[in-house]
């Protein structure tokens, strides 16, 4: 019976990121004269070689040598249900994600910052809310000056 393990899941994530990043190499520009192995190349190479250390990890998962590994899905939720800022974080991060293209850099980092802080100190006094509150204003206007201003790269 197959069970999913970490190494398991490990692998499988890897070699589904791979598959992706390659299929994304494919828009990349052929060989010139000039560049007789093309600029996709050494992405390609190098995701062959990640390819193949995870189906190797994987392989070896089902060896009967493969260090013994509980299931993955109950350890993952043990982890969830003692843990729960961890995953409420990620959703944070992709409904930042999310706003960013609608409400611009500045308020959806803003926004990002403050749930963040909020999430992972819950601003339990008031010189951490207060320095909670001049990080969530200065560092978003810092990093869009020094983009826009000092950089030239325009910022959503």
């Amino acid at each position: 019976m197959f069970t999913l393990t970490k190494d398991r899941a490990f692998a499988l994530a890897v070699l589904a990121l791979v598959a992706t990043m390659y299929v994304a190499s494919l828009d990349i520009r052929p060989a010139t004269s000039w560049q007789p192995y093309g600029s996709a190349f050494y992405p390609r190479l190098l995701l062959g070689v990640v390819g193949l250390l995870a189906v190797l990890l994987l392989i070896r998962s089902f060896l009967p040598s493969a260090p013994v590994q509980t299931a993955m899905i109950p350890a993952l939720v043990a982890f969830v249900r003692t843990n729960p800022r961890v995953p409420a974080l990620f959703l944070v991060f992709a409904a930042y994600v999310a706003m960013m293209p609608v409400t611009g850099y500045l308020l959806a980092t803003m926004g990002f910052l403050i749930l963040s802080f909020l999430l992972l100190s819950g601003f339990s006094s008031r010189r951490i809310a207060l320095v909670s509150l001049i990080l969530v204003i200065a560092v978003p206007l810092i990093v869009f000056f020094v983009f826009e201003n000092i950089l030239s790269i325009r910022l959503p």
